[in-house]
């Protein structure tokens, strides 16, 4: 307040010199015992030359008792007004962080009243203050703001906000890098670098006018996306059975826009070749062994790697054969059968054997051909009037599975399959026809 200002100019502490003062004008030798009655009222002016003016009209009735002079006798109230005019005046300096800079006694008036011993003495005097950074300087009302991408390579903005004050307000700015200050980063605009990657940025803008200045900090901005940082781990999933697909994701990352992904599966932390995309099925190779998916994200800012989770032993499954093989051909000797496969399952993918079987009856006692176990098998001699099948074998190497064909119907050369069907018609030279059975003889010559 600026009854509070004047009080302490005039009462603490200079109320300790005023007393020293008034000894020292009036009389050294003894004791005087001011009593300082102060009525203020100012009026402030407008804020000039970064300084404060205001005018005050105070009145000051010191009351002295015990006043004495040199003599001894009681001081006249002519000689008190005398001493308080020095004083005042030896007041015009630097007193209580006050400066004064003019002091006028109105009309040299000085009331007196001996008999109390009291000098009434009415003044008027301008106090030049110096205003405390708080009140020095613009206004802000409103806050600066930085606009701009949070991210590394690019430039934030800061505005000066709104603020008021006395001429033209000129600005000036610091940014900041969590609350440091960034070295010759004191433009409205800054472009962000790789040591503000995560961090919070804000700007310190200063206004000046013709009273002072003033700073105000912007809201900070943040984080700044910069390098890649991984917040989670891609994982891998799926059903860990060969000829299954398993698949990754790309995990939780954070950086710059935009973010790619690549991926490369490996076996047992080797590169499988081809497997690039973020699936991948299983494979024979991959049984009994772990697999894993490396996740490469990559920003303009380079790049960065991270495994999946790795999966459990690949598993298999035993090979199962649905329905039954089955055969074609000429079912006669000297005439090639060859087989064709029943629908197969299984993982690891089984590997198929063939065994040709020989049967009196077709209906048991069946026995393997030697050296029958080809796709195809050549009917010889040894087959005549017997039956055959083929057997199929899946294996793998969890276990194997077996079916076999039908039987075939009775083998038989070529002439008996004639001899039986046929009946030779011959012709005579008088044009009768009888009907002979053919003998085997004869159809071996005409075979």
């Amino acid at each position: 307040m600026i009854g509070g200002a004047i009080y302490q100019l005039l009462n603490v502490p200079a109320i300790t010199n005023l007393v020293e003062q008034l000894n020292y004008g009036l009389a050294p030798q003894e004791n005087l015992f001011p009593r300082i009655v102060i009525t203020e009222r100012s009026t402030p002016e407008n804020y000039k030359d970064g300084y404060s003016i205001i005018n005050h009209d105070v009145e000051i009735n010191i009351y002295a008792s015990k006043a004495k002079d040199g003599n001894g006798g009681f001081l006249q109230a002519s000689n008190i007004a005398d001493a308080i005019e020095t004083i005042l005046y030896r007041y015009n300096g630097n007193i209580g962080g006050k400066r004064i800079d003019q002091i006028l006694l109105s009309n040299q008036e000085i009331l007196f009243d001996n008999s109390s011993q009291c000098a009434r003495v009415i003044m008027e005097y301008s106090v030049r203050e110096n205003l405390t950074e708080r009140d020095l300087g613009p206004t802000n009302t409103v806050l600066p703001v930085i606009s701009g991408l949070l991210e590394r390579d690019e430039t934030l903005t800061c505005s000066t906000g709104t603020w008021g004050g006395i001429g033209t307000i000129n600005y000036s700015y610091q940014w900041k890098r969590d609350g440091e200050n960034i070295d010759g980063a004191t433009s409205n605009t800054y472009l962000l670098v790789a040591a503000d990657d995560y961090t919070f940025i804000s700007c310190f803008v200063t206004g000046t006018d013709n009273t002072g200045s003033k700073s105000v900090l912007s809201e900070s901005v943040g984080p700044i996306l910069g390098a890649l940082i991984l917040l989670s781990a891609p994982i891998l999933s799926g059903t860990e059975i060969i000829g299954e697909t398993l698949s990754v994701t790309d995990g939780t990352w954070e950086g710059k826009p935009t973010i790619t992904f690549s991926y490369q599966w490996r076996r047992d932390l080797a590169n499988i070749g081809g497997a690039t995309s973020n699936t991948y099925e299983l494979a024979d190779a991959d049984y009994q062994t772990n697999i894993d998916c490396v996740v490469t994200a990559t920003n303009s800012t380079g790049s960065l790697d991270q495994d999946s989770n790795d999966s459990g032993l690949i598993d298999g499954i035993i090979p199962s054969i649905s329905g039954v093989p089955t055969f074609a051909g000429t079912q006669q000797v000297g005439q090639t059968l060859t087989a064709t496969a029943a629908s197969t399952s299984g993982a690891p993918t089984p590997t198929r054997t063939w065994k040709w079987q020989r049967s009196e009856d077709g209906l048991s006692g069946w026995a393997d051909i030697s050296g029958a176990t080809s796709i195809t098998y050549l009917l010889d001699d040894a087959d005549n009037n017997k039956f055959v099948r083929v057997i199929q074998t899946e294996t793998n190497v969890i276990g194997s599975d077996s079916a076999n064909s039908i039987s075939s119907e009775q083998i038989k050369y070529l002439y008996n399959v004639i001899f039986e069907a046929y009946s030779l018609r011959v012709i005579t030279d008088s044009g009768t026809v009888e009907n002979e059975t053919c003998t085997k003889n004869f159809l071996q010559t005409i075979i």
